[in-house]
């Protein structure tokens, strides 16, 4: 079993204000309130979860957004995601855990 894992270091912090990671992230929780499809990667080895958030993704109802629970921030495949036309929050609940909301504009 293989983990990887990201440290913050005063370079590297530089890079998460570009994410807007939180912002506004209660009123997009309003907006699809009752209207997600949750899924937890959690406990997948490296790359499960970002290729199982790519493959939920790809059957994703417009009307829906994907609710992810995540042990942390997957800053590198996040741009994936919006390529692929989503947009994302990400709320850190605590050391191990992080929310994910992926959804459409």
């Amino acid at each position: 079993q293989i983990e990887t894992y990201f440290f913050k270091t005063p370079e590297t912090a530089e890079v998460e204000p570009e994410l807007e990671i939180q912002q506004d992230w209660d009123v997009i929780l309003k907006r699809y309130q009752g209207k997600f499809i949750l899924l937890d990667v959690r406990q997948l080895e490296m790359p499960l979860p970002m290729t199982t958030i790519l493959e939920e993704l790809d059957k994703l109802p417009v009307v829906n957004a994907l609710y992810v629970y995540h042990k942390r921030i997957p800053v590198y495949p996040l741009p994936e995601v919006a390529e692929r036309g989503f947009e994302y929050r990400v709320k850190e609940i605590n050391d191990g855990e992080v929310h994910l909301l992926i959804y459409r504009p």
